[in-house]
């Protein structure tokens, strides 16, 4: 069974992508890598791949796909598209594996197919990783499903992170429960071009919720780990979403330190994913010292 593994990055987020690559690779991921952008240019760091034709890339056993991706939305709400736009594309494809790229992989892979074999695969969030059967958000979500052609099939009771998503092909109908509530949503004049954190209160303020408004609507398989597998406990094994901001390419980890906060083990994983196969970072040796030094300043100076 042939894995297929997605991320969509916009900006400097490539830098994060060439390090989940990385992650992806030391734990054994064989297959295709698709990454979808809306840059004019490829990042530097498709020099040191052995190309393999326009856009196209190879390293050690992956083909890595740098796909241009017009998507009328911003990027986080068109997941579903995205993921079943590859299952369409490529027929031998037999699981999708989508992940944002500031998550690493921390596992060796044949758990990531195990796990995706179970259906839908995702972890919990870290900010309210349980919630309510009663919470009134899913009186909204429910209109929304009714309103989507769908009807609600169970109320989980949890509410995912959308940073991670598998399934194997015969659980694909998720996807389509999921664009369908999202298109839905544009048609009823939802704003699907940013999200909205600051208006947390509303039932929908970005991707997550049109994923868990889709869990209500659907009746087949899924595979759920809590919010520790996504490190969001300090706990790292399976994998490591850096939600932070700045993102750890961007982080002056010395000025933070001296500000008394404390250097991340996320960005600690980040930079140690980045020392290879591929090598995006320019200035990794320097921000390796700063990020040392910064621990040890953190040891006797905190906030």
């Amino acid at each position: 069974m042939k894995s297929l593994l997605l991320t969509l990055y916009q900006n400097d987020y490539h830098l994060g992508a060439a390090a989940m690559i990385n992650s992806a690779l030391r734990q054994g991921f064989q297959g295709r890598i698709v990454l979808g952008h809306d840059a004019a240019e490829l990042p530097a760091w498709t020099n040191q791949l052995q190309t393999a034709g326009p856009g196209v890339f190879r390293i050690e056993e992956a083909e890595i796909v740098f796909r241009s991706l017009p998507a009328p939305r911003h990027f986080g709400f068109h997941k579903p598209f995205a993921m079943r736009q590859m299952l369409e594309e490529y027929p031998d494809c037999g699981q999708v594996f989508y992940a944002d790229p500031d998550v690493l992989f921390l596992s060796p892979w044949p758990f990531f197919t195990g796990w995706a074999s179970l259906g839908v695969a995702y972890c919990l969030d870290c900010h309210f990783p349980h919630l309510p059967e009663t919470h009134p958000w899913r009186t909204d979500w429910a209109r929304l499903i009714t309103a989507a052609g769908h009807s609600v099939a169970r109320i989980p009771g949890h509410y995912p992170n959308s940073g991670f998503v598998a399934l194997p092909r015969e659980d694909a109908g998720f996807l389509t429960v999921w664009e369908d509530l999202t298109t839905t949503y544009e048609k009823e004049g939802g704003n699907t071009g940013s999200f909205q954190l600051e208006e947390r209160h509303h039932a929908i303020v970005g991707d997550q919720d049109l994923m868990a408004a889709a869990l209500m609507a659907w009746n087949g398989r899924e595979s759920v780990v809590g919010p520790e597998g996504m490190g969001f406990t300090d706990y790292f094994y399976l994998l490591a979403h850096d939600i932070a901001r700045p993102k750890a390419w961007r982080r002056n980890f010395l000025r933070e330190a001296l500000k008394g906060v404390k250097p991340s083990a996320a960005s600690a994983l980040f930079l140690e994913a980045s020392e290879g196969p591929i090598r995006a970072l320019p200035d990794l040796e320097a921000r390796r010292f700063s990020f040392k030094v910064a621990q040890a300043i953190s040891r006797v100076w905190k906030r």
